[in-house]
């Protein structure tokens, strides 16, 4: 009875009609979400700390290349520089001080010191001309804060400690100019190991010999607007209106003596593993207290910088300045021409807070700015 019933069933059945599908149907793919790449932080970077160091310049305010990446928490630097200069105005060797000193070069004889009270004779008795010689090593301290007022505003606090004296690198620095083939650059004029600063404009003259003990000089303070914050699409801006303070000597080339102003621009943008700075600053600049006579102008510096972070903790700096010099043009001579700077070096990175960079800064203009100079720097950020 069973089979008829079995069979009945099969004859009725829709054959068009499938059998249901028991089998569990896998879950849907879901699709992994791809993590954007990141983009390289610059929170750590920075242009190159690119100083005048000649004792002439350096007693005015100057407009250096401010990091437009304003950091969002405390940042304080320690920077130690070194600056060697020797150089004398283009009308020193027409003069009877500067006829001695080069018989004595040319002669090969011991070279003595500057008769500077010939010198400021000559000067008083010539109207409109001003007379430089300066041979000296410069010491300087830094310590230079930077405070964040949220993510646009911030201050910038640098306070210099320095000295002037014979240095020790007179023999090192003739001796890579002889192996190389530089020229001399008068410094046969002058002896080893010895500090004289000079310069003399009518009838006032301003002498400073032998070593001085580190003092104090002129403080400067800077208050930072950061209209652009560095994104893809664009560059970090950076505003920084700038006061220097009377706090160092002028007969010690330590200062001005007088308040000076300025106002400057920063732009940096990041490239993959390059970065580029640019900036321009304006100063208006008062008087030298040192040297009353002398007339001064006001001054415009451009700068343009690029590193490349070769690693996440190495990178390498390059930058290019041109600083105009406070001091009036002063025909014959060369004096208040612009001095060409530029600066190399090299970061290492040792935490996300610390970093170490040890540079050289080099003058590509004769009499305007210091011969050579090292520096080390110690960059501690997230105070």
């Amino acid at each position: 009875m069973w089979v008829t019933h079995l069979l009945l069933a099969l004859l009725l059945a829709d054959p068009a009609t499938p059998a249901p599908d028991k089998t569990i149907a896998p879950p849907p793919k879901t699709a992994v979400p791809v993590k954007p790449k990141a983009e390289r932080s610059w929170a750590d970077s920075g242009p190159v700390a690119l100083m005048n160091g000649n004792p002439v310049h350096a007693v005015f305010l100057d407009q250096p290349l401010v990091d437009p990446a304003l950091p969002q928490r405390g940042r304080l630097e320690f920077r130690i520089t070194e600056f060697s200069t020797c150089t004398h105005s283009s009308n020193f060797l027409g003069t009877p001080a500067g006829a001695t000193l080069n018989a004595n070069y040319l002669g090969h004889k011991p070279q003595t010191l500057l008769d500077h009270a010939s010198l400021a004779a000559t000067a008083a008795a010539t109207s409109g001309q001003v007379y430089m010689f300066l041979d000296t090593e410069t010491s300087r301290l830094d310590l230079d804060g930077t405070y964040p007022f949220g993510r646009h505003w911030g201050v910038n606090l640098d306070v210099p400690v320095m000295g002037h004296s014979g240095g020790a690198f007179d023999w090192f620095i003739r001796a890579y100019h002889q192996t190389l083939g530089f020229p001399d650059l008068g410094r046969g004029l002058a002896p080893m190991s010895r500090s004289q600063l000079f310069i003399a404009s009518g009838s006032q003259s301003r002498f400073f010999d032998g070593s001085s003990a580190p003092e104090l000089g002129d403080i400067v303070l800077r208050g930072l607007y950061a209209p652009l914050l560095e994104s893809r699409h664009s560059p970090a801006a950076l505003i920084h209106a700038d006061i220097k303070l009377p706090s160092g000597c002028p007969s010690h080339f330590m200062g001005s003596g007088a308040m000076e102003y300025g106002l400057g621009v920063s732009l940096a943008k990041g490239v993959g593993q390059w970065r580029f700075y640019t900036g321009l600053g304006y100063t208006i600049h008062n008087h030298w207290a040192g040297l009353g006579n002398i007339p001064v102008t006001n001054t415009l510096d451009g700068h343009f910088g690029i590193e490349w972070r070769s690693s996440k903790r190495w990178s390498l700096q390059a930058q290019m300045t041109r600083q105009e010099q406070a001091l009036a043009p002063a025909k014959p001579s060369d004096v208040g021409e612009a001095a060409y700077l530029v600066g190399t070096t090299m970061r290492y990175r040792v935490s996300d807070r610390l970093s170490w960079e040890f540079g050289l800064l080099e003058d590509l203009k004769y009499e305007s700015a210091m011969d050579a100079a090292l520096q080390f720097r110690i960059i501690c950020t997230g105070l």
